[in-house]
């Protein structure tokens, strides 16, 4: 029921982004993704891997997002993914960083270690296989997904976009982790 709920608030949410033409095609957009089976990443495209630090694609709860490296506004969007990842308990939930490009890696590599600074492990994927062998939406704002464990989708929706999307994000992994604050003061 919370779930259902939380779906439906997240089809108000898009609903009111755009037209009534284009809100129809969010919710059937939405309908398709809810509960569908996002395929990961082989563990060999990781980057920037840390000794002794868990695999991020077996934790319970992932966000998943698709980066366009060839576009520079997609880049600069990996910094308000730095803010958004401090609010959450990366220990328990996965951050899984798609990037795809036509260029060569050393170049995302070179573009990280002087602007970007990722403090996360990334994927690289050069030939985009992974976008197409999910049939990723072309729209930036449905190329990121909150997974369960056996990598369902239980939201879509780019977080770093739009202030209410990541309330949401952050209210379900809230629940879904057991994480909620407990009230300050004496017991």
């Amino acid at each position: 029921m919370i779930f259902k709920n939380s779906m439906i608030l997240l089809c108000i949410l898009l609903f009111q982004i755009g037209c009534k033409e284009t809100s129809q095609k969010t919710k059937n957009l939405v309908n398709l993704w809810i509960g569908k089976k996002i395929i990961l990443p082989d563990k060999n495209l990781m980057r920037r891997i840390e000794k002794g630090s868990p695999n991020l694609l077996y934790k319970k709860l992932k966000i998943i997002t698709f980066i366009d490296g060839d576009c520079s506004v997609c880049v600069d969007e990996l910094q308000e993914w730095k803010k958004l990842l401090k609010k959450i308990d990366t220990a328990k939930v996965g951050f899984v960083c798609l990037i795809n490009s036509n260029d060569k890696l050393i170049t995302f590599e070179r573009l990280d270690s002087l602007e970007i600074h990722l403090e996360h492990p990334y994927f690289y994927d050069e030939r985009d296989s992974l976008r197409i062998k999910n049939a990723i939406p072309d729209d930036k704002l449905f190329q990121t997904f909150l997974v369960n464990e056996q990598n369902e989708v239980l939201l879509l929706g780019n977080p770093t976009r739009h202030e209410k999307i990541e309330e949401l994000y952050l209210r379900e992994i809230q629940k879904l982790k057991g994480l909620e604050k407990k009230p300050l003061g004496f017991n």
